[in-house]
């Protein structure tokens, strides 16, 4: 059994290993930066510390959207993070940045647990970058769409 975060992007819903996940929060204000590629919704401070934003809707393609007034952000482990938890990098999927990463989502859920191995992603299914799609779970009215962050960030 995997435990995962899931939230939504347009109404989608996702989910990412929560082993990647240090934090969740509400971000007041995200400061934007010129000429940055689309990926990069821009910076946060947390506590301190400076969080490179990166745009999830526009890293898996999904279409223009109004952004919610309040976005969420996931803020996924960094190595220091790693390194103060004692925690091997084989903990995460991917290879931990040395900056500190969030996710813009709209929505956050719930942390679910999922026995593996998970489906493949329906062909039907054309809304999103397929390679950055891990499997996806069936949630009754709802398909969960597992990512790899691996994927994504080799792509980065």
């Amino acid at each position: 059994m995997k435990q995962f975060v899931t939230f939504q992007i347009q109404k989608q819903l996702f989910g990412i290993d929560i082993l990647n996940v240090l934090e969740i929060f509400s971000a007041e204000l995200i400061t934007t930066i010129p000429q940055s590629p689309a990926c990069v919704k821009g910076l946060v401070n947390v506590r301190g510390q400076i969080v490179t934003v990166l745009n999830l809707a526009s890293i898996l393609k999904l279409p223009v959207r109004i952004e919610p007034k309040s976005p969420e952000i996931i803020l996924l482990k960094s190595q220091s993070d790693l390194k103060k938890r004692r925690l091997q990098q084989d903990h995460l999927e991917w290879e931990a940045a040395n900056e500190n990463l969030g996710l813009n989502i709209d929505l956050i859920g719930d942390i679910i647990e999922v026995e593996e191995p998970l489906s493949p992603l329906p062909p039907s299914v054309d809304s999103i970058e397929r390679s950055y799609v891990k499997g996806v779970v069936n949630r009754g009215k709802h398909l969960l769409i597992i990512l790899s962050l691996k994927s994504i960030f080799d792509d980065l």
